[in-house]
């Protein structure tokens, strides 16, 4: 990303906007490189009510050039207290059977499969 911008210009609101670019390239089977703007919206979700007043640009609930519909957005939870409550205890379930991440894609496996689409050149290792 190559940039940030908020919708009312500070860094602290509600919802802030970020610009950049993405770029893609290719060597093999036939070489091609093309990038393109992207945009993200960060959005405070205990500040919403704050945030749909931000710019006539945004909207919570409504219509508007952006738009953020809660019901989008993990409905099936519904409130927050109970989406706290739910992740407290499946993170309480996890550390008391000290669970753990099982990565099934290292460095090296990952080096091996794309080695063909992605020559490593130079010194690396």
């Amino acid at each position: 990303m190559t940039g940030r911008a908020t919708l009312t210009g500070t860094p602290d609101e509600a919802a802030a906007l970020y610009f950049g670019d993405v770029m893609h390239a290719r060597l093999k089977p036939i070489g091609h490189r093309f990038s393109y703007r992207v945009m993200s919206l960060l959005i405070d979700l205990d500040r919403l009510d704050e945030a749909d007043r931000l710019s006539p640009l945004f909207a919570v609930n409504r219509a508007a050039l952006y738009s953020f519909h809660e019901a989008d957005h993990g409905s099936q939870i519904g409130e927050r207290e109970r989406l706290v409550s739910e992740i407290n205890a499946w993170e309480r379930e996890r550390n008391a059977s000290k669970a753990r991440v099982k990565w099934m894609f290292d460095t090296q496996r990952a080096r091996t499969k794309l080695r063909r689409s992605y020559p490593i050149t130079g010194n690396h290792s």
